[in-house]
């Protein structure tokens, strides 16, 4: 099956949503057996095809539920921590082509483990953390 094909087959799922304020984060009480509204409280509602309730949401709201953006600031790896960042580098197997990419001559001889820190201190002093994270988003996904 295809990425679109799977795509289409999730979009052609119900979808329950508030009758009162459209938000899809319906949370089930299973002590008293009730769904209801996590954003306003709501014990009403409703379901629609994914395309309906989209369509509803944006009469309602004048936007859609899911704004997508090409800016790459709100892709996950502008959200990773520092930390996280350099574990995603560490396990790269092109970890070594991306320092270089940033900083051409960097210092060769250094274990694997050593250039990522001297790297990672480099990049916040020359402040290229962003030209990194730009970096980091053709090597990984998400």
């Amino acid at each position: 099956m295809s990425e679109q094909e799977k795509i289409n087959d999730y979009d052609s799922e119900p979808i329950a949503f508030c009758a009162k304020c459209f938000s899809p984060k319906i949370i089930h009480e299973a002590s008293i057996d009730i769904d209801y509204c996590g954003d306003c409280g709501c014990s009403s509602i409703k379901e629609a095809t994914v395309e309906e309730w989209d369509r509803l949401y944006e009469k309602k709201y004048g936007h859609k539920y899911v704004v997508k953006s090409n800016d790459p600031k709100r892709s996950p790896v502008f959200k990773l921590p520092l930390n996280k960042l350099m574990d995603k580098l560490f396990n790269l197997k092109q970890w070594k082509s991306i320092i270089l990419s940033l900083y051409p001559r960097f210092p060769g001889g250094l274990g694997k483990a050593d250039s990522i820190v001297l790297f990672f201190d480099t990049i916040i002093k020359d402040n290229k953390l962003t030209d990194f994270r730009l970096k980091m988003m053709e090597y990984i996904k998400g």
